[in-house]
């Protein structure tokens, strides 16, 4: 029989999971950005790719731009930030929607995946601009992932000071 030690508790992990969710910054034109991607998976005519629509009978729903806003919150984190770049969206926007759309029987028949159709998407769907911004320091990125019972730095931490990007009036 094997034994499988654990290296985190279950409250370890919702404590980071609150803790990334309060510390890392996504800017308004990022989840703009991931509104405007979502909505053109109704109506690609919206974003010039009408020949997009024969491939579409049912595109992303609203409700998963929040699922979308957590992953790239986590894929920012991972990166060692504390703000969100456009481009994090652009990795994981495709594996994070393709079973959220349905293929018409035309694309069915072509063979037409809906990553192709989600990244044909993703192309046509112009980025944000973002300003350069600076990664988590060393110590900061200790104590985000020490699994010691949570500090007053940690259960309520403060932004990174660069992370107000674009005059944004989220915190």
């Amino acid at each position: 029989e094997q034994h499988i030690e654990a290296r985190v508790s279950p409250a370890d992990v919702t404590r980071l999971r609150a803790f990334i969710r309060d510390a890392v910054h996504v800017d308004d034109k990022i989840i703009e950005y991931i509104v405007r991607l979502g909505r053109a998976t109704r109506s690609p005519d919206e974003v010039g790719r009408g020949d997009l629509a024969e491939l579409l009978t049912l595109g992303v729903s609203p409700r998963s731009y929040q699922h979308v806003l957590a992953l790239v919150r986590v894929t920012a984190f991972l990166r060692g930030r504390t703000y969100v770049l456009p481009g994090d969206v652009k990795e994981i926007y495709c594996d994070a929607s393709r079973h959220r759309i349905a293929r018409s029987v035309r694309a069915h028949a072509e063979t037409i995946d809906a990553y192709e159709i989600l990244s044909d998407l993703l192309r046509a769907v112009p980025l944000p601009c973002c300003p350069q911004l600076t990664p988590l320091s060393r110590h900061t990125s200790r104590m985000i992932l020490d699994t010691r019972p949570a500090t007053s730095s940690v259960a309520h931490p403060t932004p990174h000071p660069a992370a107000p990007a674009f005059g944004s009036t989220r915190p």
